[in-house]
Formats: structure tokens, sequence, C-alpha cells
């Protein structure tokens, strides 16, 4: 929907609404980060909601774009590899794990799920260019001459 960071409150609305269904956030890195405290809403409030953060330490799409456009994602600081969700959700009283190897996700999830708690799985992923890059240029660069991604994402 490209509303950036709506994905944590709402899956606590979700909880509210239905109660007895397990509601699991799929989320970037940098869009879990607008709305984070609201872990403490969750908690306060009894709302499992698991968060599973698709971390690859960037703002995706603003990171490939500089990269295009000047070479380099150091201009407006689109790197943020050092965050570490599991340990900011272990701060706020909920579940925290860092998921490092695909084989990690499926027991994490089940531990997250038992955990009785909010959770945040902090799934690190390899950057690649976000998907939808090939249409920002009409979107964003308003006519700027940028390919596309070197390959397509696996």
């Amino acid at each position: 929907m490209g509303h950036l960071g709506f994905g944590h409150p709402f899956a606590n609305s979700l909880k509210i609404a239905f109660p007895d269904r397990q509601v699991v956030n799929v989320t970037g890195d940098g869009a879990f980060g607008f709305t984070l405290q609201e872990l403490d809403t969750a908690l306060r409030h009894g709302l499992k909601v698991v968060h599973v953060i698709h971390n690859d330490g960037a703002w995706g799409m603003c990171k490939f774009g500089q990269e295009i456009l000047f070479g380099s994602a150091d201009r407006l600081d689109q790197v943020f590899e050092r965050t570490d969700y599991a340990q900011i959700a272990k701060g706020f009283g909920c579940y925290g794990e860092r998921v490092e190897e695909p084989k990690e996700i499926k027991p994490a999830l089940r531990r997250a799920l038992d955990s009785g708690k909010p959770a945040v799985l902090d799934v690190k992923v390899r950057f690649i260019p976000h998907p939808s890059f090939q249409i920002m240029p009409a979107v964003v660069f308003q006519g700027c001459d940028v390919p596309g991604p070197p390959t397509a994402p696996p």
C-alpha cells in the first residue's frame, strides 16, 4: 500500500478486533522503526502480535536510488546495519530473537508464537534493490535517467 510504518499499529488493531486469531506483521526494518514504540502498547494490552522484520540494514528504496544517482548511499544516511530490533523488543519486555540463517526461521517463529508476549523476529537478509524500483523514476525521480536493478531479486 505504500504507507511506510503502518504495519505495527495495524497489527495491534487487528489483534484487538480478532483476539482469537494469530496476527503476524511482516515488515521492513525502516518501516518498523517508525512505530517500534507500539511494542509498549502491545505489551500493556496483552496483544501477542509477532513482527517478522526483513532487516537489510537500509532504507532499501532510498539506498539503491542514491547508489544509482550518486555512486554511494552515504549522502543521506541510508544505512543502519547495527540496529538490533530483537534487543529493542527485549528492552520493552517483549520477546525478541535475531535470525541469521534461513533454517532458523521456522523454529524462531514457533518460539515467538509460544512466548505469550508481543514478539519481534529480527531476520537478517542481504540487501537487494526494491522490486518496484523500476517504476520509481516516474514516481519520484520525475524523468531522471535511472536504470532498474541490475538483476531481478531472487
